[in-house]
Protein backbone atom coordinates (compact mmCIF):
# COMPACT_ATOMS: atom_id res chain seq x y z
CA UNK A 1 0.00 0.00 0.00
CA UNK A 2 1.29 3.40 -0.81
CA UNK A 3 1.77 6.03 1.85
CA UNK A 4 -0.71 8.92 1.85
CA UNK A 5 0.29 12.16 0.43
CA UNK A 6 1.58 14.56 3.10
CA UNK A 7 -1.13 17.12 2.32
CA UNK A 8 -3.86 14.54 2.82
CA UNK A 9 -2.23 13.50 6.07
CA UNK A 10 -2.16 17.11 7.23
CA UNK A 11 -5.80 17.63 6.22
CA UNK A 12 -6.87 14.53 8.10
CA UNK A 13 -4.84 15.60 11.14
CA UNK A 14 -6.34 19.12 10.99
CA UNK A 15 -9.82 17.72 10.57
CA UNK A 16 -9.31 15.40 13.53
CA UNK A 17 -8.01 18.29 15.65
CA UNK A 18 -10.94 20.50 14.64
CA UNK A 19 -13.40 17.71 15.37
CA UNK A 20 -11.90 17.00 18.78
CA UNK A 21 -11.89 20.74 19.57
CA UNK A 22 -15.54 21.02 18.56
CA UNK A 23 -16.41 18.02 20.72
CA UNK A 24 -14.49 19.50 23.63
CA UNK A 25 -16.33 22.83 23.28
CA UNK A 26 -19.70 21.00 23.06
CA UNK A 27 -18.78 19.02 26.17
CA UNK A 28 -17.93 22.15 28.14
CA UNK A 29 -21.07 23.99 26.99
CA UNK A 30 -23.27 21.02 27.85
CA UNK A 31 -21.59 20.63 31.23
CA UNK A 32 -22.05 24.33 31.94
CA UNK A 33 -25.74 24.18 30.94
CA UNK A 34 -26.30 21.07 33.10
CA UNK A 35 -24.62 22.71 36.10
CA UNK A 36 -26.84 25.75 35.65
CA UNK A 37 -29.96 23.57 35.54
CA UNK A 38 -28.77 21.58 38.54
CA UNK A 39 -28.26 24.80 40.53
CA UNK A 40 -31.77 25.97 39.58
CA UNK A 41 -33.26 22.61 40.60
CA UNK A 42 -31.42 22.72 43.92
CA UNK A 43 -32.72 26.25 44.55
CA UNK A 44 -36.28 25.10 43.76
CA UNK A 45 -35.85 22.16 46.08
CA UNK A 46 -34.56 24.42 48.86
CA UNK A 47 -37.51 26.81 48.40
CA UNK A 48 -39.97 23.90 48.45
CA UNK A 49 -38.37 22.49 51.59
CA UNK A 50 -38.54 25.90 53.28
CA UNK A 51 -42.17 26.31 52.21
CA UNK A 52 -43.02 22.85 53.53
CA UNK A 53 -41.31 23.61 56.82
CA UNK A 54 -43.17 26.91 57.12
CA UNK A 55 -46.46 25.21 56.28
CA UNK A 56 -45.80 22.50 58.86
CA UNK A 57 -44.98 25.13 61.50
CA UNK A 58 -48.16 27.03 60.67
CA UNK A 59 -50.23 23.85 60.87
CA UNK A 60 -48.73 22.96 64.26
CA UNK A 61 -49.41 26.50 65.50
CA UNK A 62 -53.03 26.30 64.28
CA UNK A 63 -53.54 22.95 66.03
CA UNK A 64 -52.04 24.39 69.23
CA UNK A 65 -54.40 27.39 69.04
CA UNK A 66 -57.40 25.12 68.52
CA UNK A 67 -56.34 22.87 71.39
CA UNK A 68 -56.10 25.93 73.64
CA UNK A 69 -59.56 27.09 72.55
CA UNK A 70 -61.01 23.66 73.25
CA UNK A 71 -59.42 23.59 76.71
CA UNK A 72 -60.88 27.04 77.45
CA UNK A 73 -64.43 26.04 76.48
CA UNK A 74 -66.82 25.76 79.40
CA UNK A 75 -67.57 22.20 80.40
CA UNK A 76 -70.50 20.68 78.59
CA UNK A 77 -73.63 20.34 80.61
CA UNK A 78 -75.32 17.02 80.60
CA UNK A 79 -78.76 16.89 79.02
CA UNK A 80 -81.66 17.08 81.46
CA UNK A 81 -82.72 13.77 82.87
CA UNK A 82 -85.76 12.53 81.05
CA UNK A 83 -87.82 9.67 82.28
CA UNK A 84 -88.26 6.58 80.20
CA UNK A 85 -90.44 7.13 77.16
CA UNK A 86 -94.08 6.41 77.74
CA UNK A 87 -95.50 3.60 75.78
CA UNK A 88 -98.24 4.35 73.29
CA UNK A 89 -101.86 4.01 74.11
CA UNK A 90 -102.70 0.46 75.16
CA UNK A 91 -106.05 -1.28 75.02
CA UNK A 92 -106.85 -0.49 78.64
CA UNK A 93 -106.39 3.25 78.09
CA UNK A 94 -108.41 3.03 74.91
CA UNK A 95 -111.28 1.30 76.62
CA UNK A 96 -111.13 3.79 79.52
CA UNK A 97 -111.31 6.72 77.07
CA UNK A 98 -114.32 5.23 75.29
CA UNK A 99 -116.05 4.35 78.60
CA UNK A 100 -115.53 7.91 79.96
CA UNK A 101 -116.74 9.40 76.66
CA UNK A 102 -119.93 7.28 76.77
CA UNK A 103 -120.42 8.46 80.34
CA UNK A 104 -120.43 12.05 79.01
CA UNK A 105 -116.97 13.32 80.00
CA UNK A 106 -115.40 15.90 77.68
CA UNK A 107 -112.13 15.09 75.85
CA UNK A 108 -110.33 17.65 78.08
CA UNK A 109 -111.56 15.93 81.25
CA UNK A 110 -110.60 12.50 79.90
CA UNK A 111 -107.09 13.70 78.91
CA UNK A 112 -106.55 15.28 82.33
CA UNK A 113 -107.93 12.32 84.25
CA UNK A 114 -105.91 9.67 82.40
CA UNK A 115 -102.80 11.86 81.93
CA UNK A 116 -102.88 11.45 78.16
CA UNK A 117 -102.32 14.25 75.64
CA UNK A 118 -105.56 15.85 74.48
CA UNK A 119 -104.63 15.24 70.82
CA UNK A 120 -104.48 11.47 71.43
CA UNK A 121 -107.89 11.47 73.09
CA UNK A 122 -109.50 13.49 70.29
CA UNK A 123 -107.88 11.35 67.62
CA UNK A 124 -109.11 8.14 69.25
CA UNK A 125 -112.64 9.53 69.55
CA UNK A 126 -112.66 10.63 65.89
CA UNK A 127 -111.39 7.23 64.70
CA UNK A 128 -113.96 5.47 66.88
CA UNK A 129 -116.73 7.68 65.45
CA UNK A 130 -115.62 6.87 61.85
CA UNK A 131 -115.51 3.13 62.61
CA UNK A 132 -119.02 3.25 64.05
CA UNK A 133 -120.33 5.08 60.98
CA UNK A 134 -118.79 2.58 58.55
CA UNK A 135 -120.22 -0.34 60.55
CA UNK A 136 -123.73 1.14 60.41
CA UNK A 137 -123.56 1.74 56.67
Amino acid sequence: MSPLHPIVTQCVAGLAASLSSALLVAYFLTTRRLRSRLAAAEADCRRTREFSSDSARQAVAAVDRLATEVRELPPATSPPAVGPPRSGMNLTKRSQILRLHRRGDSPEQIATGLEIPLQEVTLLLKVHHIVLQTQRA
